[in-house]
């Protein structure tokens, strides 16, 4: 699938979630509206890669709750393959994950990594990120 598919078909999602509406935690939260606005259909609604895009990709998108691996990764390094994609960040050339500088500002990027880091905080999680 191509960037751009992967790109059309997330605004297509971003569209029916605005028109289900209702108030929710995202409502509240900035970060947690941009995760599940533009980041869910790849890496699901919990974070755990397995959103309705991601199942259908070559490569399955990052697990956010998968705390040991998460650990292993800097802020920056996050913010590189969020603002950068996967392949400007030095990913595999496969990667499926799109670049969002255009989309989204520095000041956005920085608070979607810390709501990121907020699924190994909870409750069930292997590591606790502190």
């Amino acid at each position: 699938m191509s960037v751009k598919t992967l790109v059309i078909l997330m605004s297509a999602l971003a569209g029916i979630a605005a028109m289900a509406g209702g108030p929710c935690a995202a409502d509240h939260d900035p970060a947690a509206k941009i995760f599940n606005t533009y980041c869910s259909p790849c890496h699901g609604e919990t974070g755990g890669g397995n959103g309705p895009i991601g199942a259908v990709l070559a490569r399955r998108p990052r697990n956010f709750t998968d705390c040991d691996q998460m650990k292993k990764l800097s802020d920056d390094h996050i913010f590189k393959v969020i603002k950068e994609g996967g392949r400007g960040a030095g990913l595999s050339p496969e990667s499926p994950m799109p670049r969002w500088q255009v989309g989204f500002t520095d000041e956005d990027i920085h608070a979607l990594v810390k709501h990121l880091r907020l699924y190994c905080q909870k409750p069930g999680s292997t590591f606790h990120n502190k």
